[in-house]
């Protein structure tokens, strides 16, 4: 994650804070994965994207993002 988005380098309590407690969760298109947001981070949204299905649960991404969730209603 870091190696692709060292922005999210100060903020990894915030990344385990998205995924223990969302504000929006929902699917992600790519099958055994959910996205998990939460209004903190470097800019607006904080996104983590996490794949279920192995042994382990792997964080595949975790980056900042300025616009509202498609799913979000506020």
């Amino acid at each position: 994650v870091l190696a692709g988005h060292p922005e999210v380098a100060n903020h990894l309590n915030a990344v385990i804070q998205t995924i223990e407690q969302p504000e929006l969760r929902e699917d992600d298109p790519r099958p055994g994965r959910v996205r998990h947001f939460r209004r903190c981070g470097p800019e607006r949204w904080l996104r983590v994207v996490v794949e279920f299905g192995g042994e382990l649960d792997v964080v595949v991404t975790a980056f900042p993002q300025s616009n509202d969730p498609a799913g979000w209603r506020s």
